[in-house]
């Protein structure tokens, strides 16, 4: 399993996407029981959340109008997308084995959208 980092057009957000992917390069559902860590958070709850997660936690009473909805019709049975920082530290803890640490890198002036690079995990 690697960790794919994505996201020249989220520059302005200062964020980027990152997801699990397989030896081919097609993405995978995170295991169950897998916790993302942001250790550098500003916030009180430092675990990183699935873009739909997200929107779930920002929209509680789910009106039927809102992004959390337009999201989820467009997404693919096997894709979770998370959305971390630049300039994060990241944690991924797993039970059974020992965690693991990557830096989110800061965005680089550049015209052409690139991955940032895989990190086997």
């Amino acid at each position: 399993m690697f960790v794919r980092i994505w996201g020249d057009h989220l520059k302005k957000l200062h964020i980027f996407s990152m997801d699990f992917v397989d030896r081919h390069g097609a993405y995978i559902r995170t295991p169950r029981g897998m916790k993302i860590i942001m250790l550098n958070s500003p916030s009180k709850d430092p675990e990183v959340y699935t873009s739909g997660r997200a929107l779930e936690l920002a929209d509680p009473t789910n009106d039927p109008k809102s992004l959390r909805n337009f999201h989820r019709t467009g997404l693919l049975p096997n894709w979770e997308t998370y959305v971390v920082a630049e300039g994060a530290r990241i944690c991924i803890r797993y039970p059974g084995i020992d965690d693991y640490y990557f830096d989110i890198p800061f965005h680089q002036p550049q015209t052409v959208e690139t991955t940032l690079g895989y990190y086997r995990w």
